[in-house]
Protein backbone atom coordinates (compact mmCIF):
# COMPACT_ATOMS: atom_id res chain seq x y z
CA UNK A 1 0.00 0.00 0.00
CA UNK A 2 0.95 3.68 -0.70
CA UNK A 3 -0.12 5.10 2.81
CA UNK A 4 -1.35 5.00 5.87
CA UNK A 5 -5.49 5.49 4.97
CA UNK A 6 -5.03 2.43 2.46
CA UNK A 7 -3.17 0.65 4.97
CA UNK A 8 -5.76 0.75 7.37
CA UNK A 9 -8.60 -0.08 4.84
CA UNK A 10 -6.69 -3.18 3.94
CA UNK A 11 -6.70 -3.96 7.90
CA UNK A 12 -10.42 -3.61 7.99
CA UNK A 13 -10.78 -6.38 5.41
CA UNK A 14 -8.15 -8.57 6.59
CA UNK A 15 -9.59 -8.38 10.05
CA UNK A 16 -13.41 -7.53 9.47
CA UNK A 17 -14.14 -9.04 6.19
CA UNK A 18 -15.92 -7.06 3.44
CA UNK A 19 -19.60 -6.07 3.57
CA UNK A 20 -19.62 -4.71 -0.25
CA UNK A 21 -21.92 -3.57 -2.55
CA UNK A 22 -23.06 -6.09 -5.63
CA UNK A 23 -21.93 -5.03 -8.74
CA UNK A 24 -24.24 -2.56 -10.61
CA UNK A 25 -24.50 -1.69 -14.16
CA UNK A 26 -25.89 1.98 -15.23
CA UNK A 27 -28.10 0.33 -18.36
CA UNK A 28 -29.37 -2.66 -15.94
CA UNK A 29 -31.89 -3.20 -18.72
CA UNK A 30 -29.33 -4.98 -20.81
CA UNK A 31 -28.25 -7.19 -18.04
CA UNK A 32 -31.04 -8.95 -16.93
CA UNK A 33 -29.75 -12.12 -15.10
CA UNK A 34 -27.94 -9.55 -12.68
CA UNK A 35 -31.60 -7.74 -12.48
CA UNK A 36 -33.97 -10.90 -11.80
CA UNK A 37 -33.05 -14.76 -12.26
CA UNK A 38 -36.97 -14.43 -13.30
CA UNK A 39 -36.06 -12.33 -16.33
CA UNK A 40 -34.24 -15.61 -17.71
CA UNK A 41 -36.26 -16.04 -21.68
CA UNK A 42 -38.44 -12.89 -21.23
CA UNK A 43 -37.59 -12.06 -24.55
CA UNK A 44 -39.06 -12.41 -28.25
CA UNK A 45 -36.63 -14.89 -29.55
CA UNK A 46 -34.93 -18.41 -28.52
CA UNK A 47 -31.28 -17.61 -27.60
CA UNK A 48 -29.88 -14.47 -26.16
CA UNK A 49 -26.20 -13.66 -25.77
CA UNK A 50 -25.20 -10.11 -23.53
CA UNK A 51 -22.44 -8.76 -22.94
CA UNK A 52 -21.54 -5.48 -20.52
CA UNK A 53 -18.15 -3.69 -19.84
CA UNK A 54 -18.20 -1.00 -17.23
CA UNK A 55 -15.30 1.17 -16.16
CA UNK A 56 -16.42 3.30 -13.33
CA UNK A 57 -14.21 6.44 -12.10
CA UNK A 58 -11.69 6.86 -14.26
CA UNK A 59 -10.60 10.39 -13.39
CA UNK A 60 -8.88 8.81 -10.14
CA UNK A 61 -6.13 6.74 -9.90
CA UNK A 62 -7.70 3.21 -9.62
CA UNK A 63 -10.62 2.75 -11.57
CA UNK A 64 -13.25 0.13 -10.79
CA UNK A 65 -13.97 -1.85 -14.16
CA UNK A 66 -16.67 -4.78 -14.36
CA UNK A 67 -17.22 -7.43 -16.74
CA UNK A 68 -20.54 -9.04 -17.72
CA UNK A 69 -21.35 -12.11 -20.01
CA UNK A 70 -24.43 -14.32 -19.82
CA UNK A 71 -26.60 -16.32 -22.09
CA UNK A 72 -29.90 -17.69 -21.70
CA UNK A 73 -32.76 -19.51 -23.63
CA UNK A 74 -36.36 -21.67 -23.96
CA UNK A 75 -35.67 -25.06 -22.94
CA UNK A 76 -39.07 -26.72 -22.74
CA UNK A 77 -42.42 -25.73 -23.89
CA UNK A 78 -45.85 -26.95 -22.13
CA UNK A 79 -44.59 -27.59 -18.84
CA UNK A 80 -46.67 -28.34 -15.77
CA UNK A 81 -49.51 -26.99 -18.61
CA UNK A 82 -48.92 -24.24 -20.53
CA UNK A 83 -45.45 -23.43 -19.06
CA UNK A 84 -42.37 -21.86 -20.60
CA UNK A 85 -39.20 -23.43 -18.80
CA UNK A 86 -36.11 -21.20 -20.24
CA UNK A 87 -32.41 -21.26 -18.30
CA UNK A 88 -29.53 -19.54 -18.63
CA UNK A 89 -25.89 -18.96 -17.08
CA UNK A 90 -24.06 -15.32 -16.11
CA UNK A 91 -20.30 -14.57 -15.40
CA UNK A 92 -19.70 -11.78 -13.53
CA UNK A 93 -15.70 -10.47 -13.19
CA UNK A 94 -14.88 -7.08 -10.84
CA UNK A 95 -11.36 -5.11 -10.20
CA UNK A 96 -11.22 -2.23 -8.18
CA UNK A 97 -7.93 -0.69 -5.73
CA UNK A 98 -5.06 -1.02 -5.51
CA UNK A 99 -4.71 -4.65 -4.36
CA UNK A 100 -6.67 -5.56 -7.35
CA UNK A 101 -9.88 -6.45 -5.37
CA UNK A 102 -11.60 -9.35 -6.99
CA UNK A 103 -14.95 -10.58 -7.22
CA UNK A 104 -15.22 -13.52 -9.99
CA UNK A 105 -18.73 -15.44 -10.22
CA UNK A 106 -20.31 -18.15 -12.53
CA UNK A 107 -24.06 -18.61 -12.22
CA UNK A 108 -26.76 -20.72 -13.80
CA UNK A 109 -30.21 -19.97 -13.44
CA UNK A 110 -34.08 -20.97 -14.68
CA UNK A 111 -37.68 -19.55 -14.91
CA UNK A 112 -40.92 -20.50 -15.70
CA UNK A 113 -43.10 -18.60 -16.96
CA UNK A 114 -46.69 -19.01 -17.38
CA UNK A 115 -49.51 -17.06 -19.49
CA UNK A 116 -51.98 -14.95 -17.69
CA UNK A 117 -53.53 -13.24 -20.43
CA UNK A 118 -52.83 -13.05 -24.47
CA UNK A 119 -50.69 -10.18 -22.95
CA UNK A 120 -49.42 -10.63 -19.92
CA UNK A 121 -46.93 -13.70 -18.62
CA UNK A 122 -45.86 -13.93 -15.21
CA UNK A 123 -42.62 -15.65 -14.63
CA UNK A 124 -40.44 -16.67 -11.53
CA UNK A 125 -36.46 -17.25 -11.34
CA UNK A 126 -33.82 -18.92 -9.13
CA UNK A 127 -30.22 -18.48 -9.61
CA UNK A 128 -27.17 -20.27 -7.99
CA UNK A 129 -23.73 -18.30 -7.90
CA UNK A 130 -20.37 -19.82 -7.45
CA UNK A 131 -18.25 -16.52 -6.50
CA UNK A 132 -14.41 -16.13 -5.40
CA UNK A 133 -13.08 -13.43 -3.94
CA UNK A 134 -9.38 -12.44 -3.88
CA UNK A 135 -7.10 -9.73 -3.85
CA UNK A 136 -3.33 -9.58 -4.65
CA UNK A 137 -1.19 -9.31 -1.74
CA UNK A 138 2.06 -8.53 -3.75
CA UNK A 139 0.65 -5.19 -4.37
CA UNK A 140 0.86 -4.04 -0.43
CA UNK A 141 3.80 -1.90 0.83
CA UNK A 142 4.42 -0.77 4.29
CA UNK A 143 6.83 0.99 6.15
CA UNK A 144 8.78 -1.79 6.84
CA UNK A 145 10.24 -1.34 3.18
CA UNK A 146 11.93 2.00 4.13
CA UNK A 147 15.30 1.36 5.43
CA UNK A 148 15.77 4.72 6.71
CA UNK A 149 17.12 6.28 3.93
CA UNK A 150 14.66 5.24 0.78
CA UNK A 151 12.23 2.69 0.14
CA UNK A 152 12.81 -0.77 -1.02
CA UNK A 153 10.38 -3.30 -2.62
CA UNK A 154 12.46 -6.37 -1.81
CA UNK A 155 12.31 -6.17 1.70
CA UNK A 156 9.13 -7.95 3.01
CA UNK A 157 6.35 -6.24 4.47
CA UNK A 158 6.52 -8.23 7.56
CA UNK A 159 2.78 -8.53 8.10
CA UNK A 160 1.20 -11.96 8.46
CA UNK A 161 -1.30 -11.44 5.46
CA UNK A 162 -3.04 -14.66 6.01
CA UNK A 163 -5.79 -15.49 3.55
CA UNK A 164 -5.97 -13.75 0.12
CA UNK A 165 -9.17 -15.06 -1.39
CA UNK A 166 -12.03 -17.47 -0.83
CA UNK A 167 -14.92 -19.06 -1.88
CA UNK A 168 -18.97 -19.02 -1.47
CA UNK A 169 -21.88 -19.62 -2.79
CA UNK A 170 -24.97 -17.16 -3.34
CA UNK A 171 -28.58 -17.26 -3.97
CA UNK A 172 -31.50 -14.87 -5.66
CA UNK A 173 -34.82 -15.44 -6.50
CA UNK A 174 -37.53 -13.45 -8.48
CA UNK A 175 -40.83 -12.87 -9.70
CA UNK A 176 -41.76 -10.56 -13.06
CA UNK A 177 -44.41 -9.71 -15.27
CA UNK A 178 -44.00 -9.60 -19.00
CA UNK A 179 -46.54 -7.24 -21.45
CA UNK A 180 -46.85 -7.32 -24.71
CA UNK A 181 -49.63 -5.88 -26.32
CA UNK A 182 -49.93 -7.98 -29.38
CA UNK A 183 -47.85 -10.12 -31.32
CA UNK A 184 -47.74 -7.50 -34.26
CA UNK A 185 -46.89 -4.61 -31.89
CA UNK A 186 -43.50 -3.09 -30.59
CA UNK A 187 -45.07 -2.44 -26.97
CA UNK A 188 -43.72 -4.17 -24.83
CA UNK A 189 -42.51 -4.10 -21.14
CA UNK A 190 -41.21 -5.97 -17.52
CA UNK A 191 -41.72 -4.97 -13.94
CA UNK A 192 -40.99 -6.78 -10.97
CA UNK A 193 -38.60 -7.55 -7.75
CA UNK A 194 -35.43 -9.68 -7.30
CA UNK A 195 -33.64 -10.74 -3.99
CA UNK A 196 -30.36 -11.81 -3.84
CA UNK A 197 -28.07 -13.07 -1.72
CA UNK A 198 -30.76 -14.82 -0.26
CA UNK A 199 -28.21 -17.16 1.95
CA UNK A 200 -26.18 -13.82 3.29
CA UNK A 201 -22.57 -15.57 1.78
CA UNK A 202 -19.98 -15.32 4.01
CA UNK A 203 -17.73 -12.32 3.31
CA UNK A 204 -14.80 -12.37 5.29
CA UNK A 205 -11.39 -13.48 4.16
CA UNK A 206 -9.79 -13.94 7.72
CA UNK A 207 -12.07 -15.90 9.75
CA UNK A 208 -14.79 -18.17 7.58
CA UNK A 209 -16.61 -18.73 10.75
CA UNK A 210 -17.38 -14.88 11.54
CA UNK A 211 -20.61 -12.76 11.02
CA UNK A 212 -19.64 -11.13 8.47
CA UNK A 213 -22.13 -11.59 5.51
CA UNK A 214 -22.53 -10.62 1.95
CA UNK A 215 -25.88 -8.62 2.78
CA UNK A 216 -29.37 -8.73 0.95
CA UNK A 217 -29.99 -7.66 -2.41
CA UNK A 218 -33.50 -6.40 -3.24
CA UNK A 219 -34.39 -4.37 -6.43
CA UNK A 220 -37.76 -3.00 -7.74
CA UNK A 221 -37.84 -2.12 -11.25
CA UNK A 222 -40.32 -1.51 -14.30
CA UNK A 223 -38.74 -1.10 -17.81
CA UNK A 224 -41.37 -0.10 -21.56
CA UNK A 225 -40.84 0.26 -24.89
CA UNK A 226 -44.01 2.03 -26.51
CA UNK A 227 -44.78 2.07 -30.18
CA UNK A 228 -47.01 5.60 -30.74
CA UNK A 229 -46.07 5.50 -34.76
CA UNK A 230 -44.79 3.26 -37.49
CA UNK A 231 -41.67 4.53 -36.96
CA UNK A 232 -41.27 5.88 -33.15
CA UNK A 233 -41.24 4.12 -30.24
CA UNK A 234 -41.13 5.99 -26.55
CA UNK A 235 -39.49 4.18 -23.34
CA UNK A 236 -39.39 4.55 -19.42
CA UNK A 237 -37.43 2.63 -16.92
CA UNK A 238 -37.10 2.73 -13.13
CA UNK A 239 -34.93 0.65 -10.82
CA UNK A 240 -34.58 0.80 -6.76
CA UNK A 241 -32.16 -0.90 -5.27
CA UNK A 242 -31.33 -1.48 -1.44
CA UNK A 243 -28.43 -3.41 -0.37
CA UNK A 244 -27.35 -3.61 3.58
CA UNK A 245 -29.40 -5.10 7.18
CA UNK A 246 -31.97 -2.49 6.20
CA UNK A 247 -30.44 -0.11 9.00
CA UNK A 248 -27.65 1.82 9.62
CA UNK A 249 -24.92 1.09 6.46
CA UNK A 250 -27.63 0.33 3.99
CA UNK A 251 -26.89 1.30 0.48
CA UNK A 252 -29.55 2.61 -1.42
CA UNK A 253 -29.57 3.67 -5.54
CA UNK A 254 -32.34 4.78 -7.70
CA UNK A 255 -32.74 5.21 -11.29
CA UNK A 256 -35.19 6.61 -13.59
CA UNK A 257 -34.96 7.50 -17.28
CA UNK A 258 -36.63 7.58 -20.52
CA UNK A 259 -35.82 7.65 -24.25
CA UNK A 260 -37.13 7.47 -28.10
CA UNK A 261 -36.36 5.16 -30.49
CA UNK A 262 -36.25 6.12 -34.47
CA UNK A 263 -36.69 2.92 -36.70
CA UNK A 264 -34.58 3.32 -40.06
CA UNK A 265 -36.37 0.10 -41.51
CA UNK A 266 -39.06 -1.92 -40.60
CA UNK A 267 -38.41 -4.39 -43.41
CA UNK A 268 -37.46 -8.09 -42.00
CA UNK A 269 -34.23 -9.44 -41.77
CA UNK A 270 -33.31 -5.41 -42.80
CA UNK A 271 -34.29 -3.73 -39.29
CA UNK A 272 -31.95 -0.69 -38.46
CA UNK A 273 -32.87 1.61 -35.62
CA UNK A 274 -31.35 4.08 -33.45
CA UNK A 275 -32.29 5.24 -29.93
CA UNK A 276 -31.55 8.16 -27.81
CA UNK A 277 -31.81 7.78 -23.89
CA UNK A 278 -31.06 9.85 -20.84
CA UNK A 279 -31.26 8.24 -17.19
CA UNK A 280 -30.44 9.96 -13.59
CA UNK A 281 -29.17 8.06 -10.64
CA UNK A 282 -30.47 10.06 -7.77
CA UNK A 283 -27.84 12.23 -5.99
CA UNK A 284 -24.99 10.26 -8.18
CA UNK A 285 -25.02 10.62 -12.04
CA UNK A 286 -26.47 12.02 -14.80
CA UNK A 287 -26.15 9.01 -17.43
CA UNK A 288 -27.43 9.86 -21.08
CA UNK A 289 -27.12 6.65 -23.61
CA UNK A 290 -26.93 5.83 -27.38
CA UNK A 291 -28.20 2.75 -28.79
CA UNK A 292 -28.18 1.25 -32.32
CA UNK A 293 -30.07 -1.50 -33.23
CA UNK A 294 -29.47 -4.08 -36.64
CA UNK A 295 -31.70 -7.23 -37.11
CA UNK A 296 -31.47 -8.82 -34.44
CA UNK A 297 -28.19 -6.95 -32.86
CA UNK A 298 -28.41 -4.10 -30.17
CA UNK A 299 -25.40 -2.44 -29.17
CA UNK A 300 -25.45 0.28 -26.88
CA UNK A 301 -23.06 2.79 -25.30
CA UNK A 302 -23.99 5.12 -21.67
CA UNK A 303 -21.70 7.66 -19.87
CA UNK A 304 -21.93 8.56 -16.22
CA UNK A 305 -21.68 12.06 -15.62
CA UNK A 306 -20.88 12.60 -11.70
CA UNK A 307 -23.04 14.99 -9.94
CA UNK A 308 -22.54 13.50 -6.41
CA UNK A 309 -20.19 15.14 -3.72
CA UNK A 310 -17.37 12.91 -5.00
CA UNK A 311 -17.33 14.31 -8.48
CA UNK A 312 -14.43 16.75 -6.90
CA UNK A 313 -12.29 13.97 -7.36
CA UNK A 314 -13.66 12.90 -10.74
CA UNK A 315 -13.95 16.59 -12.41
CA UNK A 316 -17.74 14.48 -13.10
CA UNK A 317 -16.29 11.71 -14.81
CA UNK A 318 -17.80 8.62 -13.82
CA UNK A 319 -17.17 6.50 -16.39
CA UNK A 320 -18.25 4.82 -20.28
CA UNK A 321 -20.08 1.64 -20.15
CA UNK A 322 -21.13 -0.83 -23.12
CA UNK A 323 -23.52 -2.81 -23.78
CA UNK A 324 -24.35 -6.00 -26.64
CA UNK A 325 -26.76 -8.26 -27.14
CA UNK A 326 -27.61 -11.07 -29.64
CA UNK A 327 -30.97 -12.64 -29.83
CA UNK A 328 -31.34 -15.49 -32.06
CA UNK A 329 -34.60 -17.07 -33.38
CA UNK A 330 -34.79 -20.16 -35.20
CA UNK A 331 -36.69 -20.60 -38.61
CA UNK A 332 -39.83 -22.44 -37.98
CA UNK A 333 -40.10 -25.05 -40.76
CA UNK A 334 -43.27 -24.85 -43.48
CA UNK A 335 -46.39 -26.56 -41.99
CA UNK A 336 -46.23 -28.79 -45.16
CA UNK A 337 -44.17 -30.23 -47.02
CA UNK A 338 -44.45 -30.05 -50.54
CA UNK A 339 -42.05 -32.10 -52.89
CA UNK A 340 -40.46 -31.36 -56.41
CA UNK A 341 -42.41 -31.79 -59.29
CA UNK A 342 -38.96 -32.78 -61.07
CA UNK A 343 -38.03 -35.56 -59.05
Amino acid sequence: MKNGILLLLFWGLWVGGLSAQDIHFSQFYHSPQNLNPALIGAFRGDYRATANLRSQWSAVPVPYRTFGGGGDGKLLKNVLGAGLLSGGFQFNYDQAGDLAMRLTELGLGASLAYPLSDQITASAGLQFAFANRDFDPTAITTAAQFNGDQFNENLGIQENIGQTGFNTLRLAAGLNAHFRLDKNSRTTGNTGFSLYNLNYPNAAFKDQNNDVNRPARLAFYADAWVQLHKNIDIKGHGLWHVQGDFGSGTYTEAVLGSGIRYHLSLDRDREKSVAFLTSYRLGDALIPSVEIGWRMITAAFSYDFNTSPFNVATNRRGGPEFALIYIFTKVAPPPEFKACPVF
